[in-house]
């Protein structure tokens, strides 16, 4: 039989239980595991270590050992073969246990801190319902601030908690693919332009389609809706690719594109075939 795995960045009402790969798979889609193996395989630098075989730093070594090579493959297949286990948790979440009422820390800090319960048996149902609606509470609270990957023990997990989604990541994801084509085909084409012609602004793209000549302050607005999620996507890709996820903090990687980009020895575009 199958083992069963178990997943802290499932949905709530899945991560507490054990999963069988093929099921987690399907649980996976539209969940930043997925959007993490998106970020990767877009990620021109990771692109570069499959192709060259060189790598460059010791964390983004050992990150492509842990995905391996995502060019050639879709989450599906590739979680079979491997998401599977770099993203399982070692150790299950764990029921509340009916001992004593009180919060404990043990030694092992890879464990969360336990909420312990001692229920007497005669107490009357309708005090037991009022303690555990108050017990709740203080959890909901508690969980609020929690951390859960602080405590994750899975060979590769997420950095923390975070309020980016898999529907943001697929957004700045797309805009950085369709730009990066379209510049390779157009080397002229500005921001702008693009903007107007995938209606990244809507209504100014109804505005000022067929033609209409785009004024400079409504031009910096469709540039922004470029360089925005361009900005993005490349922090999120280059953070990705040296195992930490999901972060759009600034890199060093990323400083040197730009750089390279106002010179005109821009890695995005010129890359030998």
């Amino acid at each position: 039989m199958t083992n069963k795995f178990f997943y802290k960045g499932l949905p709530p009402e899945d991560r507490t239980f054990g999963q069988h790969p093929e099921q987690a798979a399907r649980l996976a889609r539209g969940t930043l595991y997925e959007a993490w193996f998106d970020t990767l395989q877009s990620s021109p630098w990771y692109q570069e270590m499959e192709r060259t075989g060189e790598f460059k730093s010791d964390e983004a070594k050992k990150n492509w050992l842990d995905f391996g090579n995502l060019q050639k493959t879709n989450f599906e297949q590739w979680w079979n073969e491997k998401g599977f286990q770099i993203f399982a948790e070692k150790v299950p979440y764990t029921e509340i246990q009916n001992i004593s009422i009180k919060v404990e820390h043990g030694d092992d800090d890879n464990l969360p801190p336990m909420l312990k319960l001692e229920i007497p048996l005669n107490l009357d149902p309708k005090l037991l319902k009022l303690q555990f609606e108050k017990i709740l509470r203080e959890h909901e609270n508690y969980v609020d601030r929690f951390d859960r990957w602080r405590f994750s023990t899975a060979p590769v997990h997420q950095s923390g908690e975070t309020k980016i989604t898999y529907a943001s990541i697929s957004r700045w994801l797309k805009v950085y693919s369709d730009w990066t084509r379209s510049k390779a085909l157009r080397p002229k084409l500005a921001m702008w332009e693009f903007a107007l012609e995938h209606k990244l602004c809507p209504e100014l793209s109804r505005q000022y389609g067929g033609g209409v000549i785009v004024p400079p302050p409504e031009r910096r607005t469709l540039t922004n809706s470029v360089s925005d999620p361009l900005k993005l996507a490349r922090r999120l890709m280059a953070n990705a690719t040296e195992g930490v996820f999901p972060s759009t903090d600034d890199h060093p990687w990323v400083i040197d594109h730009e750089k390279n980009s106002a010179t005109g020895e821009d890695m995005f575009f010129n890359r030998p075939n």
